[in-house]
């Protein structure tokens, strides 16, 4: 097949507003910020419909499938966007060959767990009374997970940002909706609402989302080499740091699931989820930053500079909007999702600070590996990876779920110091470019929102 009407070589308009760094992370932030209340409703809904005990059976179930995606996916993504963006590999050899691989992995995932389930070690991974139809939904959703990240890291290196975002999007409506009608069903039947019945809501969610994404795709595979070779290099390093990072973003959660149970687990996810949208902000930029950086390596010091002003700027953003929920969350939280869920506080406000912090490693990682050096960002999770095992040990028989999210902040503190370090040195620039905000980034996001304003307008009109 070749490249369709749609092909980068065939829009040389597009392509204007697809190369801009700070157009393409202004409309992934968007997307993130328009896509938030719909997480926001979503979380409300399950915590209602559920209770602490049945949303934590849902979350350790949705955790366990992301923890075998990180474990059996080998950061083969990360490797898929360096190549294509780099135009090392042709995308539609490529998708050939990772159309193989994810079934594998799904049948993997199924393996493990039951091995784990037949020798008595499975309770930390998956709820006890759900059994083998948690396993089933585990491997299927697994298998539509990698599909889905295939092809989304294929678009990603294609420089198709705005695309990838925008079937993001449409994703996060379907699955509100498929939410609500579930509801609404159950409750017509006069059904008892289950963490079962929503998990496969999510599995049908992932099956659409993966169908999405290939049909976005279609018009750009050509074929040719696939540069898997080249790929596999670039992904085995990113992938000790990816699941090693991984660990310190959620084996608090299996760690509380051993320790207390599902409704501990319902409770402390709880917390974390709405702490690490503050994420959304650095992420944003940070999935725009690797492929931009892979693709213009002979521009050391331009990369270096984009990145700090990045970093700064989402680090004070992040900040201001963890202030903002920290004063508000004792009230509107229970409120919200229940009383049931005033538990949920304390360790919501000892995430934030950690949150904040690490809001400058999500971009600096990208930069990091953008440069070819993702080895870095292994030793520097691994670092983190041992204080979180360490402390979660410690604190969480102790202090329960407040402990875990004290052991997270001090992670994540860790993390941070690590990453800035060796960004300072790698790319000589000062701490006070990498967090002190200046004029000009004041003025260069004013313009850019301007520049925004005006292609609206013009696209409104034309």
């Amino acid at each position: 097949m070749t490249n369709g009407p749609s092909s980068p070589d065939e829009c040389p308009a597009k392509a204007d507003t697809r190369n801009s760094l700070w157009y393409s992370g202004l409309h992934t932030l968007g997307t993130s910020l328009l896509a938030t209340p719909l997480m926001v409703i979503g979380g409300i809904i399950l915590a209602r419909a559920l209770g602490p005990a049945g949303k934590g059976s849902y979350d350790l179930v949705i955790a366990t499938t992301a923890l075998l995606e990180v474990l059996l996916d080998f950061s083969l993504s990360a490797g898929v966007i360096y190549v294509v963006a780099k135009g090392d590999s042709a995308p539609g050899s490529l998708a050939l060959r990772l159309t193989l691989i994810a079934p594998c992995q799904g049948l993997a995932a199924a393996a493990i767990l039951l091995f784990l389930r037949h020798t008595g070690y499975s309770a930390a991974l998956l709820p006890p009374h759900i059994g083998g139809q948690a396993i089933a939904a585990v491997a299927i959703s697994l298998i539509f997970t990698e599909f889905s990240a295939f092809w989304r890291a294929i678009l990603f290196g294609l420089q198709e940002i705005i695309r990838v975002n925008r079937l993001e999007l449409i994703s996060r409506v379907l699955f509100l909706f498929m939410l609500v009608t579930t509801v609404g069903v159950l409750f017509a039947v006069r059904h008892q609402a289950s963490a079962p019945v929503f998990i496969w809501v999510h599995v049908a969610l992932l099956i659409l989302t993966s169908l999405m994404f290939l049909y976005s795709l279609y018009p750009y595979l050509s074929r040719g080499k696939t540069g898997f070779r080249e790929l596999v290099a670039f992904a085995f390093p990113c992938y000790l740091a990816n699941f090693s990072q991984f660990l310190n973003f959620r084996l608090d959660v299996f760690m509380v699931s051993y320790f207390i149970g599902v409704e501990g687990v319902g409770l402390y996810t709880l917390a974390v989820n709405l702490a690490q949208m503050i994420w959304l902000i650095p992420q944003s930029a940070a999935k725009v930053l690797l492929p931009k950086i892979a693709a213009s390596q002979e521009a050391a010091s331009e990369n270096a500079s984009s990145t700090a002003q990045i970093t700064r700027i989402t680090f004070w953003v992040s900040l201001v909007v963890a202030l903002f929920l920290a004063i508000f969350a004792r009230f509107f939280l229970p409120i919200v999702y229940g009383e049931a869920f005033r538990r949920s506080i304390a360790p919501f406000l000892w995430l934030l600070p950690g949150i904040v912090i690490f809001s400058t490693v999500n971009v600096l990682t990208s930069y990091i590996a953008g440069i070819g050096k993702p080895q870095v960002n292994l030793f520097i999770s691994l670092a983190g990876l041992f204080f979180t095992l360490t402390l979660d040990f410690l604190l969480i028989p102790r202090f329960n779920i407040i402990g875990a999210a004290m052991a997270s902040t001090v992670s994540y503190s860790i993390s941070a110091a690590l990453t800035l370090w060796f960004f300072r040195r790698q790319a000589g620039v000062g701490l006070r470019d990498i967090v002190l905000i200046t004029s000009e980034d004041v003025g260069a996001i004013v313009s850019l929102l301007r520049d925004v304003y005006q292609r609206a307008r013009f696209g409104a009109v034309g």
